[in-house]
């Protein structure tokens, strides 16, 4: 599966249409809840969300992209409740079957996720936010930045599946690609020079917190939600079968849009990219220069993955350790740094992976490449 420019234009419009919605008239409400919150007015937050839960006739009639704002603001009440350890179904009964029905209108989880916080969350005056701190703002934009160039990134990367390794288009389309993954790489280093690790831990990461549907626990909105785990399956990881990695895998997948969960189902058995390079360079007859220089190419977008991930331990380290309140250690997605720290040994052990075939790849053909 592709996406060509006229694809990615009507997705950005999607994105927009969705961000200037407003079903649910909740704009002038949702203006007062950093003020709700900075109060501690649970009492005022639960009486205005149960106003402006919809009926189930409304449900029916709301279009997908409706749906899916009324989701995104739903979330920002309900995560609000959640914030002072009351969960949300339980205050507001009817809640539930109304984010079980919008879950499965819109075919997502019930409840509101990073894409609702945030690329779904209009910019200005109208902009979504639980505090009144600078810094949720600049979260906001962080992943205005990163998300998506990332989603263009696993579409040009299926692209180049399809591209002999060989061939001088390979390394084209594989610049193409890294270009669009660095914004991963812009974007935490936007959040370290924006965002208070110490703000972020004392002050916002409770908003995030899950809470129960039907028995459930659904997680809040994360980083974890953004889909770079797509974009490492069809890199190097299909293959892996690292048992913290593929329950860490299997947790978040149901998070992510549709059109990327597709993606991996329908790609769960496929072969990695990494996988196919190093089979072409352990079965190649004779030296080709575009193999070597598309094995560099490649190299690069593991590098870009190591420079984004290497930063990201340090900022949830530094924002767990100089938090005050410690009873909030891991993600919201409920996963420790020390997870990160195994994803990261995992992705550099692809890259070792991937030294090791072009040295052998080069010495075996007694050939020497000046760096």
């Amino acid at each position: 599966m592709s996406m060509d420019i006229l694809e990615f234009h009507s997705y950005f419009q999607k994105n927009a249409i969705i961000a200037e919605l407003d079903p649910i008239k909740s704009d002038a409400d949702i203006v007062q809840l950093p003020y709700m919150n900075c109060a501690g007015d649970i009492k005022s937050i639960i009486s205005t969300l149960q106003r402006l839960v919809p009926n189930e006739e409304q449900i029916e009639e709301f279009s997908i992209h409706e749906a899916l704002a009324v989701v995104r603001d739903l979330g920002m009440f309900a995560g609000s409740i959640k914030k002072y350890g009351i969960e949300p179904v339980e205050v507001i009964p009817q809640l539930e079957t109304v984010l079980i029905k919008l879950g499965t209108k819109t075919d997502m989880v019930p409840r509101d996720t990073l894409i609702h916080y945030t690329i779904w969350n209009p910019d200005g005056e109208r902009q979504r936010k639980y505090t009144l701190h600078l810094d949720e703002t600049k979260i906001i934009e962080s992943s205005k930045i990163a998300i998506p160039r990332l989603e263009m990134a696993i579409y040009k990367l299926l692209e180049l599946h399809k591209i002999p390794f060989e061939s001088p288009d390979f390394i084209k389309e594989c610049e193409i690609c890294a270009s669009y993954l660095h914004g991963m790489v812009e974007a935490i280093v936007y959040t370290i020079k924006n965002v208070s690790r110490k703000v972020f831990a004392e002050n916002l990461r409770p908003y995030f917190d899950s809470f129960m549907i039907q028995g459930k626990e659904y997680l809040g909105p994360g980083a974890v939600e953004m889909p770079l785990l797509i974009f490492d399956h069809f890199l190097w990881s299909s293959e892996c079968r690292d048992v913290a990695y593929l329950y860490f895998k299997q947790s978040f997948i149901p998070y992510f849009l549709p059109n990327f969960r597709k993606l991996y189902i329908d790609g769960v058995f496929a072969t990695s990219l990494l996988s196919k390079l190093i089979d072409k360079l352990n079965n190649a007859s004779s030296f080709d220069e575009n193999l070597v220089a598309s094995a560099a190419e490649l190299m690069k977008l593991f590098k870009i993955l190591i420079k984004f991930r290497k930063p990201h331990i340090k900022v949830v380290d530094q924002a767990y350790t100089q938090a005050e309140n410690r009873q909030r250690e891991t993600g919201s997605g409920g996963y420790k740094c020390s997870t990160l720290i195994h994803i990261t040994e995992l992705t550099e052990n692809a890259i070792a992976s991937l030294k090791n075939a072009i040295e052998e790849y080069e010495n075996s053909r007694k050939y020497t490449i000046i760096s």
